[in-house]
């Protein structure tokens, strides 16, 4: 806004002017007094220079004197003299006088003894000294060694007292760094950066053209920095002054113009309406003089204002959307893991208002994986569905129904005691036992649950103790699914000892007889293809057990392996067989291969030792790591780390299983990912509407991030269609290929 007669200023000329006196004034001081502190520097810096090569020539000399002394000396020594000429106790008298005493002088490190013919007197003699000494042999030697030292070799011919004949030699080795430290005479050289450069070094002269050192800061150096910082402050002064000056100018005239801003984003904060805030902050504002890109950017915050009230409206309900799909299972409808552990957390933070005791309700369908066999994904997918329908139907209208994973359910009873625990558990089970299975599904054998429930010792006044509640839940539960008990079960203590035999003995020798000989490991390879030509890009390697002539598939091995806490070693083992198989050329050419690792070996401080033999590959296969994200919750820093290094080292790192348990965007942005394997969940969310719009929203924000997604549980051909239109750029699952055996002589897909 103007007032006549006085032109508003932009901002740009107002800062311009400014800017150009202040660099005026400073370019001239600063260029002048530039170009005489380089001038000082280096006269100074080359005076000290040639002082410096002085006192090292000296000291080089000094040092090698005081060597020589010590040479001196030990030719002198009548113990040397008598094993010459006696040798027949040299060795006792080397390996106690010599090496194993101090005898030997400081200043020297090796030495050895020699006849008059040159040989040494014993075979076991320091690499560093010379094999034989000949008639031209040189007194002194010099070798630079690779630390930048320099090793100097003395030879020195043993003469008798009055005679000139030989009696043998003496050879020493000696640092010449070392004695340069003892002397400790230097005032300008940098002792501790004094090193020489690899070089044929013949006499002391030639040490001096290779030495490199550093300076010690002298008093004309620092002399020199104190009248740089006194220029330094002079040039504050003068360029502070006159910068103050404009300031002030500045701030009384284009600050009333300027100071509107912050009152108009306070107003925008709690605007009454769009309209209401331009009044309201343009009050008791002068306008005899304003910048007109402030009032410009005034317009534009209102317009911005507006815009971003309108797309925030937009992304809650997009968030809300997300946050439904991220904590409820797609299958289902119930919560699923994530919401779990979120709800848990909550009720361990709320604040104790009673002292009831809380329970914690597991239960699993018996012989589910049966029923998936015998009649079909689709059909053990309604048998989930109905599961879930029926538990909710069972439970208290207070309580919350989670399914963990799998055909595992959980459910926190909030303050209940055992009778009315097992009064729900009661009433869950009879409505699924009432339910027409056969009728519905057409599945014939009853379909029944197991449960286990926490026993009544964790007080919410004192926390709820959520490992113990869970341990003792699934102990429970797995009580409940022996042949014989009941199925439904309270924790009892004894039940911790019987739970070490859940699984069968012929398990445990199988996975046993695996870890302890590394016997019976067969890996089976499934394709993951690329969908728009169906070619094979890469095989994922899928853990197969050889036991007394069946196959034990990983549903049966890994209850096993985390019992016993054997994941890494299992991992080892897999590592070593598909190393084997890639040097044994089974891997077809053009293709890859994908490694499962588990949480424990993703974060273990060896795994990048382990998977480096596979470097001599990287060149011609596509190697890919692939971690589930639930192994990414725990110790985030070391998985993030161990990751990125493995991904410099040449593997692509892929989430498996994204979109279960606990899904989450935020390790596509916080871990060092490429492919985004989605779990089976998502793909089976593709049949409902409106949950495959916003699946196909998912794919298609990680497909704009440069990530590769996989579609995993394709089994169908409609399944294969609706993956290929949602954007999905590679496929998995049994339509597309079986999990078999490699075949090394033809190159082909055996079924094992």
């Amino acid at each position: 806004m103007e007032k006549a007669g006085l032109k508003a200023l932009t901002f740009k000329q107002f800062t311009g002017l400014l800017a150009l006196a202040t660099l005026l004034i400073y370019s001239i001081f600063a260029v002048f007094s530039y170009q005489q502190y380089e001038k000082t520097v280096d006269d100074i810096h080359q005076a000290e220079l040639d002082s410096a090569q002085t006192e090292l020539q000296i000291t080089l000399q000094k040092a090698l004197q005081d060597l020589q002394q010590g040479v001196k000396e030990l030719t002198q020594w009548d113990e040397i003299f008598q094993q010459v000429i006696d040798p027949t106790y040299f060795s006792y008298w080397y390996g106690h006088r010599i090496i194993d005493s101090s005898a030997l002088d400081k200043r020297f490190q090796n030495m050895m003894l020699y006849d008059a013919q040159g040989k040494p007197l014993s075979k076991q003699y320091p690499s560093s000294l010379p094999a034989s000494i000949d008639a031209d042999f040189r007194a002194i030697r010099y070798a630079v060694t690779d630390n930048g030292d320099v090793q100097v070799t003395f030879i020195r011919p043993l003469l008798r007292e009055n005679s000139k004949q030989i009696s043998g030699y003496l050879a020493l080795n000696a640092s010449l760094l070392a004695s340069v430290r003892r002397l400790n005479s230097f005032d300008l050289v940098d002792i501790k950066s004094l090193r020489f450069e690899p070089a044929a070094i013949r006499q002391l002269s030639d040490l001096y053209q290779h030495a490199r050192f550093l300076l010690i800061q002298s008093r004309h150096s620092r002399l020199l920095d104190d009248l740089v910082i006194q220029l330094i402050v002079s040039l504050g002064l003068f360029i502070v002054l006159p910068t103050l000056f404009l300031l002030v100018f500045s701030m009384t005239m284009v600050g009333q113009s300027v100071r509107r801003l912050p009152r108009m984003i306070d107003n925008l904060r709690n605007p009454l309406n769009d309209q209401d805030v331009a009044g309201v902050w343009r009050q008791g504002i002068f306008p005899e003089f304003q910048l007109a890109e402030v009032q410009h950017a005034e317009d534009s915050l209102l317009d911005y204002q507006r815009e971003l009230s309108r797309t925030s409206n937009v992304l809650d309900e997009k968030n809300r959307e997300l946050w439904e799909m991220a904590h409820h299972d797609a299958l289902t409808g119930v919560c699923n893991r994530r919401a779990f552990d979120e709800y848990l957390e909550t009720l361990n933070n709320r604040a104790c208002v009673s002292v009831k005791s809380h329970r914690l309700m597991l239960s699993d369908i018996n012989r589910f994986k049966a029923i998936n066999d015998t009649y079909g994904h689709n059909t053990g997918d309604s048998v989930l569905a109905i599961i879930s329908q029926c538990l909710n139907d069972g439970l208290r209208g207070s309580d919350r129904l989670f399914r963990l994973g799998g055909d595992e359910f959980a459910c926190v009873l909030i303050n209940c005691d055992d009778e009315q625990a097992l009064l729900v558990a009661q009433r869950c089970q009879q409505v699924i036992s009432e339910y027409p299975f056969a009728d519905e599904l057409g599945v014939k054998e009853p379909v029944r649950i197991s449960i286990g429930l926490s026993q009544n010792s964790v007080k919410r006044q004192n926390g709820l103790s959520i490992k113990q509640m869970i341990q003792q839940a699934d102990i429970a539960m797995y009580t409940s699914k022996r042949p014989g008990n009941a199925t439904i079960n309270f924790y009892q203590p004894q039940m911790l000892a019987e739970s070490v035999g859940v699984y069968s003995s012929g398990m445990n020798d199988a996975v046993n007889s695996l870890i302890e000989q590394g016997r019976g490991i067969i890996m089976h390879y499934q394709p993951v293809k690329r969908l728009n030509c169906l070619d094979d890009v890469y095989f994922e390697a899928l853990l197969r057990l050889e036991y007394q002539g069946r196959l034990i598939y990983p549903g049966d091995i890994f209850p096993v392996v985390e019992s016993h806490r054997l994941e890494v070693d299992i991992d080892r083992l897999i590592v070593a067989q598909i190393l084997r198989d890639l040097q044994n050329d089974r891997i077809p050419s053009a293709t890859g291969v994908s490694i499962n690792l588990s949480a424990q070996s993703v974060i273990h401080h060896d795994v990048l030792a382990w998977m480096s033999v596979f470097k001599p590959f990287f060149g011609r296969y596509k190697l890919i790591i692939e971690v589930t994200e639930t192994s990414l919750i725990c110790q985030m820093d070391a998985a993030s780390q161990n990751l990125a290094a493995l991904r410099k080292m040449g593997f692509l790192i892929a989430l498996d299983d994204f979109g279960s348990g606990y899904s989450s965007l935020r390790y596509l942005t916080g871990m060092p990912v490429d492919i985004v394997k989605f779990d089976i969940s998502m793909i089976r969310a593709l049949n409902d509407p409106a949950q495959a719009s916003l699946v196909r929203h998912l794919v298609a924000m990680i497909s704009e991030a440069s990530y590769e997604i996989v579609a995993e549980g394709i089994e169908d051909e409609h399944t294969l269609q609706r993956v290929s239109d949602c954007g999905f750029d590679y496929g998995q699952g049994f339509l597309l290929g079986k999990p078999v055996r490699l075949d090394a002589s033809a190159h082909t897909l055996k079924a094992g």
